[in-house]
């Protein structure tokens, strides 16, 4: 499979996916995770969240964040932009596919929007009849594929 083909295929999981598994660590390196609603713009994916939350604390301590949709386990950095509301296009945006959390969160004014942009991603499959996944590079545009021994 291609790299263009393969990055088609993630953008559009991405527009699918309502929800994923965002992960940060804190300054002592502990992991952390949350749910989150998920909004995204091709490789670039917007998250919102209380400013008090530990996740944004996380972020601003270390931006490496990694995100999990089922097989796939993305990597990126984290920035937070400022209040949900100050973006047009995001607010469009989690009007139709969360609708509810808009109505809910958004205009609360501790909210923050969090983008992130991907860098990496491992998705896991069957590769020509064995265990293993590609690793895809958004940065280098790369694909690798990687059978594992036997997982059983």
């Amino acid at each position: 499979m291609q790299y263009k083909e393969i990055v088609s295929q993630i953008e559009n999981l991405l527009l699918e996916t309502k929800f994923a598994v965002l992960s940060t660590v804190d300054s002592d390196c502990a992991p952390a995770t949350a749910q989150m609603c998920l909004i995204s713009d091709g490789l670039t994916v917007y998250m919102q969240t209380d400013k008090k939350f530990e996740k944004v604390s996380n972020i601003r301590v270390n931006p490496h964040v990694a995100i999990n949709i089922g097989m796939h386990n993305f990597k990126g950095i984290a920035e937070i932009v400022g209040h949900p509301s100050a973006n047009e296009w995001y607010m469009n945006a989690v009007g139709k596919k969360h609708p509810e959390a808009k109505e809910k969160y958004t205009n609360l004014s501790d909210e923050v929007l969090i983008r992130i942009d991907l860098l990496k991603c491992k998705q896991w499959h069957d590769i020509d009849g064995k265990e293993g996944y590609l690793c895809i590079d958004f940065i280098s545009e790369t694909v690798q594929q990687i059978v594992v021994d036997s997982m059983k």
